[in-house]
């Protein structure tokens, strides 16, 4: 998993899914799209 930092919640769908998310804090994880299970319909 990955932990970035960012100012909008909008900005956190660069490339993975939203793991999850605090807008209090301002931080998520995201999980890269490496595993081709159901992650082609985006």
């Amino acid at each position: 998993m990955t932990t970035i930092q960012t100012n909008h919640p909008t900005q956190i769908r660069q490339r993975g899914k939203v793991k999850f998310f605090n807008m209090q804090k301002g931080y998520g994880f995201i999980i890269p799209y490496n595993p081709p299970e159901h992650d082609k319909c985006e």
